[in-house]
């Protein structure tokens, strides 16, 4: 059977990792990476070749299959979807494979503290058949006693090389990717969808703008759509910054690195939803000047 993860653009020691893992699976597995580095897609290919799906066949038709998102409207996942899940794996299974159940946790640290620590218990002590697999823009994003119950692979960047190979293509979706291969699909095949792919386009709307057009746009922005604008400005100007360096244009390279510098300052910054206008005036002021 052609398995699913044969099929993306991965570097070459993360995909020995997955391989090593679909070869002898433990119950719960962590893929960790930046915004724009292909978790979910990954995580989705690695649950279809866990439960030996073929590739036409779809994971939302499988009932023992669960995408755990958050409730409509709310941003964290409640102790209550914990508790269902713990129910539901006590649940008698048809199945006769070895995994047939596999639990998708992307964006993990959306569960709330109560989740966490109820989702532990079960991760201490996983049914046989199930396989949980989370996926955090950072190893830090969750309590360190769910990442020790977890086999962790971080996903790293590929090179321009394998971009190109698997893309056919080279041109500056590389450049702005930084070579995470989620973004750079997403760039390469106009997925207007992916939230980095908006945070990019409001960052160059932001650049391109008068300084008041910019603010008004930033303050239109609810508390993840700031986020993600905040992670396509770093890539625009890692980018630009990139290029000026190639180009030998200190002065100007000196200046984007004023305003890199900034931007990791505000992605440090862990109340921004309460100082937003405030750092949206900041940070407006820092970018169009």
């Amino acid at each position: 059977m052609t398995s699913r993860l044969s099929n993306l653009l991965i570097h070459p020691s993360t995909r020995s990792l997955f391989k090593s893992f679909l070869a002898k699976p433990s119950g719960g597995l962590l893929i960790y990476g930046p915004i724009g580095a292909g978790k979910r897609t990954i995580g989705l290919a690695i649950a279809a070749d866990l439960l030996e799906f073929k590739v036409d066949k779809s994971l939302s038709d499988y009932p023992y299959f669960t995408d755990l998102q958050p409730p409509p409207g709310k941003q964290e996942i409640p102790i209550d979807a914990i508790r269902q899940l713990i129910h539901d794996s006590k649940l008698f299974s048809v199945s006769s494979k070895s995994i047939d159940r596999v639990v998708l946790v992307e964006d993990a640290q959306r569960l709330s503290e109560e989740a966490q620590n109820a989702l532990l218990k079960i991760l201490e002590e996983p049914p046989a058949d199930m396989v949980f697999i989370l996926t955090l823009p950072s190893i830090n994003s969750v309590l360190p006693t769910i990442i020790s119950r977890l086999q962790t692979i971080e996903i790293k960047p590929v090179s321009r090389q394998m971009a190109e190979k698997h893309f056919q293509i080279a041109d500056n979706a590389y450049l702005i990717s930084q070579g995470y291969p989620g973004l750079l699909a997403s760039l390469v095949q106009k997925d207007t969808n992916h939230p980095l792919r908006l945070g990019i386009e409001s960052a160059k709307a932001v650049l391109s703008g008068d300084t008041y057009t910019a603010l008004a746009l930033i303050e239109s922005y609810d508390d993840i759509e700031f986020a993600n604008f905040i992670e396509g400005t770093d890539k625009i100007l890692a980018a630009l910054h990139k290029a000026a360096i190639k180009q030998n244009k200190t002065a100007q390279a000196r200046t984007l690195l004023a305003k890199r510098k900034f931007i990791d300052l505000l992605k440090a910054n862990s109340n921004v939803s309460a100082n937003k206008r405030l750092l949206a005036l900041d940070l407006v002021l820092k970018l169009t000047t």
